[in-house]
């Protein structure tokens, strides 16, 4: 089944009105939501629509706004914990890294401590990074 957009515009009575505002509030759901939530409902009850598009339609119009609001707060704060957690991955790893070449620091090429010092200039906000600075400055 293709998606369709129609447009109807709707002019309620004050009665309609009263009824849907109360039914909103009831339920949390937009005017549009809610609408369309009713006439699902209705459309099944009376045997127009079969159980799948009643399911598909009643999850996705379903949710109140609360928890449609809230829903993206979790997306967003997943995505957030989970950048942070890569981040600190990526540190603990660059971390360890750092360490095991101080450690060799004395027994490397050149070109190798040239690579490493560059390393440690770009991630100079890490302890093991400083500490390698500041061994170099000694030098």
């Amino acid at each position: 089944m293709t998606e369709k957009s129609w447009v109807h515009y709707l002019c309620f009575d004050a009665y309609f009105e009263d009824a849907l505002m109360k039914y909103r509030a009831s339920t949390g759901l937009g005017a549009t939501y809610a609408l369309f939530n009713l006439l699902n409902e209705k459309l099944y009850e009376l045997g127009f629509m079969d159980e799948t598009g009643y399911q598909y339609h009643k999850e996705r119009y379903g949710l109140p706004l609360v928890d449609e609001f809230e829903k993206q707060l979790k997306m967003r704060d997943q995505s957030a914990r989970l950048e942070i957690q890569q981040k600190r991955l990526e540190i603990e790893k660059l971390t360890k890294q750092l360490t095991n070449v101080f450690s060799q620091w004395s027994n490397m090429k050149a070109e190798a401590r040239n690579y490493y010092l560059n390393l440690a200039k770009e991630h100079s906000d890490l302890p093991i990074a400083q500490k390698i600075l500041k061994a170099v400055s000694n030098e």
